[in-house]
């Protein structure tokens, strides 16, 4: 993961929820594929499914979702949180328009 993250990381400003815990500025990947969803209407949606890759070591504590960051200038919430059992986890977000 770490070359990753040297080539495609980008700074990223991690809350955890709750507030107990400092913000931590980070280094993650910020990738916002391309998603079609059918929602049982026979008419297809576009949407994004953004996600923010990171190394679990990184953050000042596990990842859960309602935890908070901004990446790309942009707010985000955590939505799910998914590891890959070798110390790194996507985390689904979506836009926190509420900051």
């Amino acid at each position: 993961m770490t070359p990753i993250l040297a080539v495609f990381g980008e700074r990223v400003t991690y809350r955890p929820a709750g507030g107990d815990t400092a913000p931590r500025i980070i280094v993650g990947v910020l990738d916002e594929p391309h998603q079609s969803v059918e929602p049982g209407t026979r008419a297809p949606v576009s949407t994004t499914a953004p996600t923010l890759t990171v190394r679990i070591a990184d953050l000042p504590q596990p990842p859960v979702a309602g935890d908070a960051l901004t990446a790309d200038g942009r707010d985000w919430l955590v939505n799910d949180v998914q590891p890959d059992g070798g110390g790194n986890a996507k985390l689904k977000l979506h836009r926190d328009h509420g900051r």
